[in-house]
């Protein structure tokens, strides 16, 4: 009888171990929110019993981390390149509250080379590809396109788009999902929701192939990295995971090969306040979180900007506000007792209290789902990128309000928006509402990402998942030649009715005159 119990536990354990499979994620660390997203799918894959290796390479030396807690890290150094993107992250920063439009192009350009030139040196650092190949990948996922050529470099076919952003318009090569433009707002700039009037549509449509255009010259300019077709590299992925939730974000056309993970960073339990937070909590009845992210920095926005949060929040006597400010030298919070001024805050475990009231946030697609899947109602305060399509998208659910830049240049607007979320039940009991909804839908994020990455590895490439459309082209794709066929059919044959019309009005016309001549000559 042992001897039978032990050769069914060491089946299962083999049919265990034969399931599980080895994952590359590559995971330039150059902002936090995308660091943290990739990083949590290699923990999530990790839970579920499989191995994950994290290639990421040192680009922004203010993140500590590749963002995981149980993949193994390959870490490439920083190298001179990417000291010349931080150089020019940090004027951005200094330009992005002050600076023009022609500035920041500037700017961002210097931003890509100097990445660009990272990825370079990153994909051909001494020992790493071989080092790859050797560890024998079942499958890979990256959300910056260099990681497709690195893949390819090491051999490893099953890929996969992780992208951080909740969607991907006019992005066709490399999603093969269809845009709609003229309901489903661009995560380039875009401050409407999907019901948009005429010129909101054509903005709109500009704003998604501006988008396009981005990420189409990013590609371009790593070509030159990868021996072949670098563009086939990327659109050859077999997912396409997005930070994407579909109860919270605007419906919109798919296909079968995009997953919707969003909510992925919450798929764990936070950790609890320590005792100077939870004090911190206890001082008031109610509690209220401003934060501007961690890429763009509140305290190099305007004075007068400063000026105006600082009046609005000193009118609270009642509620306690912990303002996310990177430099405490500047004491923004002289003489007014209820601001909590932290250069860092415990931002998951402070949204997860029930002693939290609301988020005043800029909108970054990480933060938002944060908060929704914690139930916390929020003013959005959108800066830049997919902040303004994620604020439209919070307010359409009815989880809070948005208010803009030029409302900080002085006036009311922004006082009377803190007091109308915390006054106004309704946005709580929303917010509410859909957390429950968030963490009671059928099948959780993780569970898609996992089952997915799972199939993929074992049966991988997905190729059947291609759709013919990919090899369209515009005209046929939209069917403008059948539109102009068709038109030019119809057209032809209301012609030739009308032609006949016009010949049989004649001929019995003629055929009367006829008549009518031979009456009247008898």
């Amino acid at each position: 009888m042992r001897g039978h119990c032990a050769l069914a536990l060491s089946l299962l354990l083999a049919s265990q171990l034969s399931e599980s499979y080895k994952f590359l994620g590559f995971s330039p660390q150059w902002a936090v929110s995308h660091v943290n997203y990739l990083g949590k799918i290699a923990d999530s894959l990790v839970d579920a019993g499989h191995e994950v290796v994290l290639l990421a390479p040192r680009v922004d030396p203010t993140i500590n981390g590749a963002g995981t807690k149980k993949a193994r890290i390959i870490e490439i150094p920083e190298n001179e390149f990417s000291r010349r993107w931080n150089s020019a992250r940090i004027r951005t920063n200094d330009l992005y509250w002050n600076g023009s439009v022609l500035e920041m192009i500037s700017e961002g350009s210097e931003l890509f080379k100097s990445l660009t030139l990272t990825m370079n040196a990153t994909a051909h650092y001494p020992g790493l590809i071989e080092q790859l190949r050797a560890e024998n990948f079942d499958a890979a996922y990256t959300e910056d396109p260099a990681g497709f050529g690195i893949f390819h470099m090491a051999g490893i076919e099953k890929t996969v788009f992780a992208m951080s952003f909740t969607s991907m318009e006019c992005s066709y090569a490399i999603t093969q999902s269809p845009s709609a433009p003229s309901y489903v707002p661009s995560i380039f700039f875009a401050p409407w929701g999907d019901q948009m009037s005429f010129w909101q549509r054509i903005a709109n449509t500009f704003a998604s192939f501006g988008w396009a255009f981005v990420v189409g010259s990013r590609i371009d300019w790593l070509q030159p990295i990868f021996e072949g077709d670098f563009w086939e590299m990327v659109t050859n992925n077999s997912l396409v995971l997005l930070n994407s939730e579909p109860l919270l974000d605007f419906p919109r056309p798919t296909v079968h090969r995009v997953i919707d993970i969003g909510g992925i960073v919450m798929s764990s339990n936070s950790e609890p306040l320590d005792e100077y937070w939870s004090e911190v909590m206890n001082r008031r009845n109610r509690t209220v979180i401003l934060s501007f992210g961690t890429y763009i920095k509140a305290s190099t926005m305007p004075e007068v900007y400063k000026e105006t949060i600082r009046k609005a929040l000193a009118k609270f006597d009642d509620v306690t506000f912990i303002w996310k400010y990177e430099s405490p030298e500047h004491d923004v919070s002289q003489g007014i007792d209820n601001i909590v001024v932290s250069t860092w805050i415990p931002q998951v475990a402070l949204l997860n209290d029930a002693r939290l009231t609301a988020f005043i946030t800029h909108g970054g697609q990480g933060s938002t789902l944060e908060a929704a899947y914690a139930g916390i109602p929020m003013l959005m305060l959108p800066t830049q990128g997919d902040q303004y399509r994620n604020a439209a998208m919070i307010k359409r659910a009815g989880l809070g309000e948005i208010v803009r830049l030029g409302d900080l240049e002085g006036g009311n607007r922004f006082e009377e928006a803190i007091r109308n979320l915390l006054d106004n039940e309704k946005y709580t009991i929303h917010a509410r509402k859909t957390a429950a909804m968030l963490k009671d839908r059928p099948f959780s994020a993780k569970e898609k990402l996992v089952r997915n990455m799972e199939f993929l590895a074992k049966y991988g490439p997905l190729r059947m998942l291609n759709h013919e459309g990919r090899n369209l082209n515009f005209i046929q794709y939209y069917l403008i030649d059948v539109i102009f066929f068709v038109g030019f059919i119809t057209v032809l044959v209301l012609g030739l009715i009308s032609l006949c019309c016009v010949a049989s009005c004649r001929f019995c016309c003629n055929r009367v005159r006829r008549r009518y001549n031979i009456l009247k000559q008898e």
